[in-house]
């Protein structure tokens, strides 16, 4: 941008000034033009500066991703050098051969004891089913014979079943009982939540007369991301991306929603969240999801503002619409443009056949990266393809939002915030008394005590003598069982103590195996990175080189656009650039420290797209006001305009809702370095051109 030529001084430090084509970017129009005629006249100019942004904003990306730190190759990932992790690995082969020694002998001697012990444990569980048979045969023998002469007779079998009918049906009535008060206090609970949720948003997106629409908090942002997350609180990084199968599954049920949005928009972004997040990169899903929130907050303060001040701003919001500015548009935009550059970046470390890349805090192989860029590549295709559908449902999520946090009922809403507290309490209470009833039906009545028959009582297969050598016998048995379990304890035990020593060996091998294997990894990925450093040096290099060069010759062409010259002079487009562009926080900070200087704030647009959007902005900002100093016809329309602005003057700030650059100020500390998101511009006439922007930097807070 340095070879904007010829120029001449200017006074007060303004920068350069620029001659040629650029200068008569149109002839003077004539002195009266209907408003809706310069509308669409200065509407056709801001969107040919965004279109100009958008391409000097894709080739920045594409060489900050070329320009940006190599990727992490094995020397980095692994700081451990060569002959460190040979030594490792001959340490790591002798440790496994000395594990796998212990693990043979340890298994040898396990071998030994398990089967001592396996037939121990036969021995033992003959007792034990020989004691099981000689129980029987003893509760066979009790069993008593029908006796001449009862003095109470049993209940019947009739009565005994019918009884048993009773407590069954009654256990499960209360069982139903439970599940339904179980159903109720859990909706009841998601009811209350649900109520404070909207409760809490309501409170979150109230706006004051004293605050910018703009304002988004994290408050409100986070409030705006969980009911756009509803009741799923898995996270958007996933451990493991979908098959390919189930990724163009989700993405064409995500479009399919999307196009019939009107049903439920909700669940529409939600598919699409969800798609977003199985391309392979951890950061693309939630960074959507968060631009969506922000959308969401921002309508909510808006429409609470327009509820405040009582007026209808249709006709506005027609007007971003057909400029392509409203919030759903732009939102859909930067949705595009972060798939877009996270693509960029996959297709690059493709083109320089990168082992590994970075993005974000993630580190991708090779075969992450081709899938990732496959799947970015489909889902930016679709969004393209469907980028009118899209923003009409980020309209209808908006309405949405809105509609669902109004209050139909209000007297239901404080009854169930009073309510809330007690639900547990009481649901809780009713659900104990019906447990414990339950319980106390399912309790076996108390078994009357086994007796032998009555001397008297005539027995012709069962005598006495038999039930005496049966109870011996099971006498004998359980006296045994213990005994000999006891007699072979240490067997049991030295068994157990092998068993468990040798899975301690087998982890300890498996531990070495795992360490030696990843050790080995790292020392191929090391011996292999260097030629891939020298190969993605010289192709990183050439192919920076050729977008710089290409950057450059876009930003001249750019800078000279008669589109440009008719929102924004060329000298003040040019002290923009000189002044407030490409400035290092040391040589804002040298400007501040100046001798004599009176400057005590000054700030920089972060790139050539940020500060072409940034005019944008301020033209759409202008041209959204009844009284739109862009629009006036003559000088002496625009110098009334001016007279209702502090000074006489049209000197005001723009709100970008997005960081548009850094700026540092003087204060009682020293020198404060910040981010800023607004900007402060002039508008002046200029004969034969019209009212345009005269001046524009980046704002920098005074505190």
């Amino acid at each position: 941008m340095r070879d904007l030529a010829p120029r001449t001084s200017t006074t007060g430090g303004a920068g350069p000034s620029m001659r040629g084509p650029a200068s008569a970017s149109r002839a003077p129009r004539a002195a009266m033009i209907d408003v809706p005629t310069a509308l669409l006249s200065r509407g056709d100019d801001v969107k040919a500066v965004v279109a100009l942004a958008d391409t000097i904003g894709r080739l920045e990306a594409q060489l900050a991703v070329l320009k940006a730190p190599p990727a992490p190759n094995a020397q980095a990932a692994h700081p451990l050098s060569e002959a460190e992790l040979t030594q490792a690995i001959r340490r790591l082969r002798a440790s496994r051969e000395l594990a796998n020694g212990k693990l043979q002998e340890l298994g040898a001697k396990c071998e030994e004891a398990r089967e001592a012990v396996e037939q121990l444990n036969a021995t033992l569980a003959g007792k034990e089913q020989r004691l099981e048979q000689l129980q029987r045969e003893y509760d066979a023998a009790l069993a008593p014979e029908p006796a001449v002469s009862a003095k109470k007779p049993p209940p019947s079998t009739d009565a005994l079943i019918a009884s048993a009918n009773v407590n069954h049906g009654r256990m499960r009535q209360l069982s139903r009982q439970i599940e339904s008060l179980s159903a109720s206090r859990e909706a009841a609970a998601n009811e209350a939540k649900t109520m404070a949720g909207r409760a809490a948003l309501r409170q979150a997106g109230e706006f004051s007369p004293l605050e910018t629409v703009g304002d988004v908090s994290e408050d409100l942002q986070e409030k705006t991301a969980q009911w756009l997350r509803g009741d799923s609180r898995s996270s958007r990084r996933s451990a493991r991306p979908p098959r390919d199968r189930e990724f163009q599954a989700s993405l064409t049920t995500a479009f399919e929603r999307i196009a019939a949005h009107r049903g439920d928009p909700l669940e529409a972004a939600r598919a699409f969240i969800r798609a977003a997040s199985g391309t392979g990169l951890e950061g693309v899903g939630a960074n959507i999801e968060r631009m969506l929130a922000y959308d969401l907050g921002l309508s909510l303060r808006e429409s609470n503002r327009d509820a405040h001040r009582g007026k209808l701003r249709g006709r506005i919001n027609s007007v971003k619409r057909w400029l392509g500015q409203s919030p759903p548009q732009v939102t859909t935009r930067r949705i595009f443009e972060e798939i877009e550059r996270a693509a960029v970046q996959m297709h690059s470390a493709l083109r320089r056949d990168a082992s590994i890349t970075r993005f974000g805090d993630q580190v991708l192989s090779k075969p992450e990266i081709e899938v990732a860029a496959a799947r970015l590549g489909d889902l930016s295709a679709r969004l393209d393809r469907h980028h009118d559908a899209f923003a009409a449902m980020v309209g209808a999520l908006e309405k949405h939002l809105v509609k669902s946090l109004e209050v139909d009922d209000a007297l239901r809403e404080e009854m169930a915030q009073r309510v809330a507290p007690h639900l547990d309490g009481y649901y809780g209470a009713k659900i104990s008394a019906l447990a414990a009833e339950r319980k106390a039906l399912g309790r076996p009545a108390a078994q009357p005590p086994r007796t032998r028959a009555a001397p008297d009582t005539p027995s012709t297969s069962r005598t006495g003598t038999h039930l005496e050598q049966l109870e011996t016998r099971i006498l004998r048995l359980q006296g045994e069982i213990p005994q000999y379990a006891a007699q072979h304890k240490s067997e049991f035990e030295h068994y157990a103590s092998l068993s468990a020593r040798h899975m301690s060996a087998a982890d300890e091998l498996e531990a070495i195996d795992g360490e030696l294997a990843e050790h080995q990894n790292r020392l191929g990925d090391l011996r292999a990175s260097r030629h891939e450093e020298t190969k993605q040096r010289g192709a990183r290099g050439g192919e920076a080189e050729r977008i710089e060069g290409e950057l450059e010759a876009r930003w001249n062409t750019a800078i000279r656009s008669p589109d440009l010259h008719r929102i924004i002079s060329p000298a003040a487009l040019v002290r923009a650039i000189d002044v407030h562009f490409g400035q290092s926080p040391e040589q804002m900070r040298a400007r501040l420290n100046r001798p004599g200087g009176t400057v005590s704030r000054t700030g920089t647009f972060s790139s050539r797209a940020g500060l072409l959007r940034a005019i944008a902005d301020i033209a759409n900002h202008e041209l959204s006001k009844p009284n739109s100093a862009l629009l006036a016809r003559s000088e002496g329309e625009l110098e009334r305009i001016a007279s209702g602005y502090a000074g006489g003057r049209v000197d005001a700030l723009c709100n970008h809702g997005r960081a548009i650059g850094v700026g540092v100020r003087k204060s009682a500390s020293g020198i404060v370095e910040m981010r800023t998101n607004t900007s402060q511009y002039s508008i002046q006439w200029e004969r034969g051109t019209g009212a345009r922007i005269s001046h524009l930097h980046p704002w920098v807070s005074p505190y």
